[in-house]
Order: C-alpha cells, then structure tokens, then sequence
C-alpha cells in the first residue's frame, strides 16, 4: 500500500499547477487532484499521465536514494551511501517517491545531527557547514550542538528537477506528520524525544541572477533567486538564519557560469514553531487551505 493516492498529472509546457479544488487538505491525501503539472521538453499540448505515490523507505531503495543524493552533496567527498543507508533505516520517518511503484523520483527524511554526530556522513555534513556557514550561523549552530537538551533535525530532501511544485505540500505534510507522530508513537522515550526538535536545519541549493563574476561573490547583491523546490522559498520566510555560498564545483572552475544563474548552495535555520506557518503558506499557494 502507498502512504498517499496516486496522483494523476497533465499539463502544458512550462505551465504552474492553476488547481481549483475546493477539496480539504485531508480529502488532498486521500485522493490528490488531478491536476499537478510536469515540465515538457518540447512544446505541446498533449496531456501527459503520470502516476505517483507515496511509499515508506525500504531495503533496495539505497541505490537510487544515492544517486538522487548526489545533486545534495558531492559524491567524491560525502558518504552518500551512509545517508541512504540511515534514510531507509528510519523508515518510520521519512518518505520516498516513486512512479507506478518503481522508479524512486524524490525522497524526504529528517536526521537529528545531535543524537547522531558519531555517524560518519554526519561528521562530514558539519565540517562542510563549519566551512562554509556565514560566523554568527556558525556560532549559534555550535550552540546548539552542544546543548544535551537541544534537537536539531537536518531535513533531506530531494526530487528530480522536473517533478510537479504541487508534489511539495503533500511531501511537507508527510514529513512532518510523522515527525509529530514520532514524538509518540517510536517504540521508547528516549527515541520519542528525539524527534521533539527545536530547530530544523535545511541544506539545499538555489540559482541566483549574476551580471558579473563580482555579483558572484558577493550575495547581497543576486537580483534574483529561483528555487528548483517551492517549498525551499516557504521555508527560507521563516529562517532564523541563513548562509549562501558557491558550491566547489563553481569556485574551481575557470569559468564562471552566467548566463544569468548561477548555483549557489544555502543554508537555512528555522524554528520548529514556524513550520505550521510555512505549511500553511504553501498549501495556501496550491488552495489546499
């Protein structure tokens, strides 16, 4: 069984989703609309009908988690297959995405990087932040891990680039449902409590508009952001705080890529108190409200 009903798709090239159901968000997860949009290559107007569902995390899965991972991370230098391995461990928390039940197009999980810094691919993800996060990002992260009351939940997140907007709300919901249903339901207290997070951490990528390899460097001046996931845009309103920063691919190439974007890496810190806003804000751009 899946976790959510299949989804029929069809759209127009380059169309945003113009739903106009009046169904709840509960009624949404029972039987989503069918009418989520898919990026075409070549003009058309030919519906095109793709079948998605919602699954738990399961053995198998890894390799293509993996490779889905590799738009997260570098593959060269991040233990990718430890992040997968740790994803379908947890396979009461966390959801993956498939097409007709095969073909793994999407992910979400969460890792609480206090509880779990021994872990090898977690040690990596904070010596990447150390490296690259802006030094009061830095300073209240530090904080934070060393607090043994406090519980920072690392979100991971990722789907290939063409997959519907309309997919993040329900892929929101399921996430942080079960993270809430954790807080009561995992099998001991101490594994209930780990899931009771103060902070939700969101490493993701942007591209941002460029006219100078000057505008590169310097953040504050991107006249534009472009979010391959909407809900990176929601989450980025309610951030405590953030850092950008060129991803090493950009930084060691001899060409600066732009014409206009250019990928930049971020991370966002936002309170656990203002997830349900940016839920709300998000169902609200679908009227799932």
């Amino acid at each position: 069984m899946s976790k959510r009903s299949r989804i029929d798709e069809k759209q127009k090239e380059f169309e945003d989703s113009d739903t106009d159901s009046t169904d709840t968000e509960e009624e949404m997860l029972e039987q989503l609309p069918s009418t989520l949009p898919i990026l075409a290559t070549e003009k058309s107007e030919k519906t095109i009908n793709v079948d998605f569902e919602f699954f738990d995390p399961k053995q198998g899965d890894q390799e293509q988690i993996a490779k889905l991972l590799t738009n997260y991370l570098p593959q060269t230098k991040f233990d990718l297959e430890g992040i997968a391995n740790f994803i379908v461990s947890q396979s009461r928390v966390g959801t993956v995405v498939k097409i007709e039940q095969e073909d793994i197009i999407g992910f979400v999980s969460v890792i609480n990087i206090n509880t779990n810094r021994s872990l090898k691919c977690v040690e990596q993800i904070l010596e990447y932040l150390e490296k690259n996060l802006d030094e009061d990002f830095k300073e209240k992260l530090d904080e934070l891990l060393q607090n043994e009351k406090a519980n920072v939940g690392l979100i991971l997140d990722e789907r290939l680039v063409n997959c519907p907007h309309i997919l993040a709300p329900h892929i929101m919901r399921a996430i942080f449902d079960e993270i809430n249903w954790a807080t009561e339901d995992e099998p001991t207290k101490e594994l209930q409590n780990s899931f009771k997070f103060d902070y939700i951490l969101n490493l993701t990528r942007c591209f941002v508009t460029v006219e100078s390899k000057n505008e590169i460097e310097n953040e504050k001046k991107n006249l534009e952001v472009q979010w391959p996931k909407i809900e990176d845009e929601f989450l980025m309103e309610q951030s405590e705080m953030s850092s950008f920063w060129l991803p090493e691919k950009e930084i060691e190439s001899k060409e600066f890529h732009i014409s206009p974007y250019i990928e930049k890496k971020i991370c966002m810190l936002i309170p656990m108190k203002r997830i349900d806003k940016m839920r709300t804000n998000l169902n609200s751009l679908f009227n799932l409200n």
